[in-house]
């Protein structure tokens, strides 16, 4: 089941068709079918489509929750048949979830730059909050706090999470701000590439003058 509340972080990118196809070839090989679902909350049909999936005694349900809320996983729990979540998870979740390392990631990226001598290291934060995104923060901030360096609020650049998006967003930021940190961890790869492209665009050179870490290792990146 691939869910969208609202499209702008579960779009068409290589990470999910990568993970859906990951999922087809997996269950495929133990003897499984799989069916793909779109739920959609801007559907009419959202709430009968729901009901007919939470009511349904002959699948098991996948269910992309990028997107999830608190809220958004509570009719899940009323399912009659098993319900795995992937890319999601909360602290009272009652479902098993399969999940990025997420903290501990950015914490390894963050850590890097600053072995390699950063000291001012910002933050491109989606504007578009998930779940994932805050534990990636929250990753940013400990590799930081641990250092002993301060985390700017300066530093911290909320960007749409799309390439194109983050991109004029970025311009918007570098067309009132001229001081910038020497290096930027990202929520991610969207956000990375887009605000690289407004930086090279203010005559930035990368990594000469600024250094930019993204997340989820997209191809074109």
């Amino acid at each position: 089941i691939v869910y969208k509340k609202h499209g702008r972080v579960v779009a068409d990118t290589p990470f999910f068709s990568e993970l859906i196809s990951g999922v087809e070839n997996e269950c495929r090989a133990c003897g499984y079918r799989t069916e793909i679902c779109h739920l959609d909350k801007s559907d009419e049909n959202f709430d009968k489509l729901l009901e007919q999936i939470i009511g349904d005694r002959t699948s098991a349900n996948l269910v992309l929750a990028t997107e999830f809320n608190e809220k958004d996983a509570a009719p899940f729990k009323q399912s009659v048949c098993p319900v795995v979540m992937l890319d999601c998870w909360f602290e009272d979740m009652s479902f098993d979830a399969v999940i990025i390392d997420n903290t501990d990631s950015v914490y390894n990226a963050a850590a890097f730059l600053i072995e390699n001598g950063h000291e001012k290291i910002g933050y491109l934060k989606s504007s578009t909050p998930i779940k994932n995104f805050y534990y990636r923060e929250v990753g940013y901030r400990r590799a930081l706090h641990r250092a002993g360096l301060a985390v700017n609020p300066q530093y911290t650049i909320p960007l749409a999470p799309s390439m194109d998006g983050s991109y004029r967003d970025m311009n918007a930021y570098l067309d009132k701000h001229r001081d910038l940190p020497t290096a930027f961890c990202s929520d991610n790869d969207n956000i990375a590439l887009g605000a690289c492209k407004a930086l090279l665009e203010h005559g930035y050179h990368i990594p000469k003058d600024i250094s930019v870490i993204g997340f989820d290792d997209m191809p074109f990146c």
